[in-house]
């Protein structure tokens, strides 16, 4: 069984990477098992189809990296020990998102998007990955709302999923980078983040020591 998990592995790391680089077109079977050193029917037991290949594949770029991040968020927020470092934390985790890391990751989801629109197994996938994703961000700010770090009447879910949604639209601004005034538009979204998590009155300092 453990064996037959790493080929599968194997398999679904080599396509993850192919479609990454060349995108969907530039998966071939035959590429993949040859790589992976299997036969081609091998790929057939595991997946069913290029198709079946495609959409793990596919699934995976999605939710790879923002899993990633919004873990490491959760983990951070609960080393907090004060309202100023849970500040300092969603400051930092901002700053990545928004940066290279975040972009490249931003290029592949909105490619993925892409291709789930004429796929409805794997835009439902998608949507479900996302939940999850959306999960840790909550988690985090869950646990800095019960230590008091946040407005008492945060709601959560809905902070976790427009904060997931502020990320990801960063991507429309990064379409045409001669008009992104990228210091400019990362201290306006840290500043709406910061409004949006304490109250008015908490969020005007933090907002004063962005850089």
């Amino acid at each position: 069984m453990a064996r037959g998990h790493d080929t599968r592995e194997r398999l679904l790391a080599a396509a993850t990477a192919t479609i990454a680089a060349s995108g969907e077109a530039g998966l071939r079977i035959r590429d993949i098992a040859m790589e992976c050193g299997v036969s081609d029917p091998t790929i057939y037991h595991f997946f069913g189809s290029r198709e079946g290949l495609v959409e793990e594949a596919f699934a995976r770029l999605f939710v790879e990296k923002a899993q990633t991040l919004n873990a490491e968020f959760d983990r951070a927020v609960r080393a907090c020990a004060s309202a100023t470092e849970f500040r300092d934390v969603v400051i930092s985790a901002l700053r990545v998102s928004f940066g290279p890391v975040g972009a490249a990751a931003r290029s592949t989801r909105v490619m993925v998007l892409g291709a789930a629109q004429s796929r409805p197994s794997l835009m439902a996938r998608l949507v479900e990955a996302q939940r999850d994703a959306d999960l840790k961000i909550a988690s985090g700010l869950a646990y800095a709302k019960q230590q008091g770090w946040t407005r008492p009447d945060l709601d959560v879910q809905a902070s976790s999923m427009w904060a997931a949604s502020l990320i990801f639209g960063r991507a429309l601004a990064e379409m045409d980078p001669a008009r992104l005034d990228e210091v400019a538009w990362d201290d306006f979204a840290i500043t709406a983040a910061l409004q949006v998590l304490f109250d008015q009155a908490a969020a005007a300092d933090p907002a004063t020591a962005l850089r």
